[in-house]
């Protein structure tokens, strides 16, 4: 890997969504189930909004509770900002730094194909900074999902 490398090389290819029309139990249902920290709100396979974590928190924090048959579309960061496949790794971090943004979704011809995070970056540049002598136990913990 190098520092020309695209977010399509980093990227996770599956991506959970939820449509803009469902739920807020919905969405940290599919949360909880795969262990994520965001859902891509979406209107077919177009990206209309992320939720996160952090957007349940906040919304808690405001309200002291949170209606879980409210639509994801009413609480979602909108407009999602999203990247190509083809754009450059340390474009995406800087663009998630600038914007304080943990998650990207990769889009394609206006289609949602993949999803980068902060940890797919972090995990790049370990191999960046560590090719070709990486330590055998951080190779390691790359691999299991640092």
């Amino acid at each position: 890997m190098s520092d020309k490398d695209s977010v399509e090389e980093v990227m996770s290819k599956t991506v959970r969504t939820v449509d803009s029309t469902g739920t807020v139990g919905l969405a940290l249902e599919v949360m909880a189930n795969y262990d994520i920290g965001s859902v891509v709100v979406v209107d077919g396979k177009k990206p209309v909004g992320i939720v996160t974590e952090r957007d349940f928190a906040r919304k808690y924090a405001k309200d002291k509770s949170v209606d879980m048959g409210l639509k994801i579309g009413e609480i979602s960061s909108k407009p999602v900002i999203c990247v190509s496949p083809d754009t450059k790794v340390w474009d995406a971090l800087d663009l998630m730094v600038n914007k304080k943004i943990r998650q990207l979704p990769v889009v394609k011809d206006g289609l949602l194909v993949g999803i980068t995070t902060e940890r797919d970056i972090f995990k790049w540049i370990v191999r960046v900074i560590h090719s070709p002598n990486m330590p055998s136990d951080l190779q390691k913990a790359i691999e299991q999902n640092l």
